[in-house]
């Protein structure tokens, strides 16, 4: 190789290496230094405070109590160059929810976007009050009243579920039997999977969504997996990643399908019913 070869390539290495350092100065130690008070576990070189979250999903709340305990109840934790505050008092978490500053969603939540799509929780400021707009008559409080019913339905069936264990004196695991619950009613209610003949691809994307938050958690605090690539690349996980995807995809796909026809034939009946 030439050494002029070797002079530009030592000149542009050198130009990245200048550009990489002014980033971190202009955002990550700039965060460093206005976080310098506010407590948190020890951030290690590249990998920052990844060492306390990086569990499985199971025990994320014995880290959460752990870390409240520990720090308080406001918490920096940084993964890897990226800084995150933990809020633990209901009224620094209502600043923060309607502050219009803080509108925009972190590089964070790119993550779930191949899980969700682009909805009320990945859209940013005014794509998202744009949406929120839309879809705020569907959330009037005599429309809510009506899945009283349903979530009434829904804890009856978590009783049942918890009976067996009332009287054997032992602990039991509350995630699993809390999850499926959260996610039955809100598949109910939301996409109106409580009509008949639906049943199984509900209960399918019960399953597929509790796998899909152990994913979520899964690559959220490690950053070394945000890289679709990486993730690709270097985890075992991504074949079971691609595969609650297209579950979640599919079902919606589906399920909408499903919908616009029997939306389409009542609209058919009340035409003929006109005529």
């Amino acid at each position: 190789m030439s050494p002029l070869l070797v002079a530009v390539a030592a000149l542009l290495l050198a130009v990245l290496a200048l550009r990489g350092l002014r980033t971190y100065r202009d955002t990550v130690w700039h965060w460093h230094t206005l976080t310098r008070d506010m407590p948190g576990p020890f951030a290690f070189p590249l990998i920052g405070s990844c060492w306390t979250m990086a569990k499985h999903p199971d025990r994320m709340f014995e880290q959460m109590m752990w870390l409240w305990k520990a720090f308080g109840s406001t918490i920096k934790l940084w993964l890897g160059p990226f800084l995150f505050t933990i809020l633990l008092e209901p009224d620094d978490v209502e600043v923060f929810m309607t502050h219009p500053a803080l509108a925009d969603k972190p590089v964070a939540y790119d993550l779930v976007k191949p899980l969700l799509g682009d909805g009320l929780i990945t859209l940013n400021s005014s794509e998202h009050r744009r949406h929120r707009k839309i879809i705020s008559t569907s959330l009037h409080l005599d429309i809510l009243k009506g899945f009283v019913s349903t979530f009434s339905e829904r804890s009856q069936d978590l009783v049942d579920k918890l009976r067996v264990h009332a009287d054997r004196g032992e602990v039991v695991d509350m995630s699993p039997y809390l999850g499926f619950c959260v996610n039955h009613s809100l598949c109910d209610t939301v996409l109106s999977t409580d009509m008949t003949g639906v049943e199984a691809d509900r209960d399918e994307l019960i399953r597929v969504a509790d796998q899909a938050s152990v994913l979520a958690f899964f690559r959220y605090f490690r950053p070394w997996y945000w890289s679709e690539r990486v993730f690709a690349l270097l985890s075992s996980r991504y074949k079971e990643y691609r595969m609650v995807v297209h579950g979640m995809q599919d079902f919606v796909h589906k399920h909408l399908v499903t919908l616009v026809s029997i939306i389409m034939a009542s609209s058919f009946q009340l035409k003929k019913y006109d005529l």
